[in-house]
């Protein structure tokens, strides 16, 4: 498999684990709001699994997005020639 391939792969599964990570927030946030009481492990540990999963997902994004900016190569190959002489 070719970088870029890996590199898309990764990208979409961290676009996918954006909205998936915030059901469990949205769940405990909509317990609270309820008026039920937050006492449950479960529930605690897997909202904060789920703020990991979000915040490691949009940092991955983030720098990913960035060394690809810093890392391309901006110079032009070498063959080819704009100027039109000969």
């Amino acid at each position: 498999m070719s970088d870029a391939l890996q590199r898309t792969i990764r990208r979409c599964t961290a676009v996918l684990a954006i909205p998936l990570s915030l059901y469990p927030l949205v769940f405990v946030a909509r317990l609270e709001t309820d008026g039920y009481p937050y006492t449950n492990l479960i529930l605690e540990v897997a909202d904060e699994i789920a703020l990991a999963v979000l915040v490691g997902a949009v940092g991955y994004l983030v720098v990913s997005v960035l060394l690809q900016f810093i890392v391309a190569d901006p110079a032009p190959s070498q063959g080819v020639d704009d100027t039109g002489a000969n």
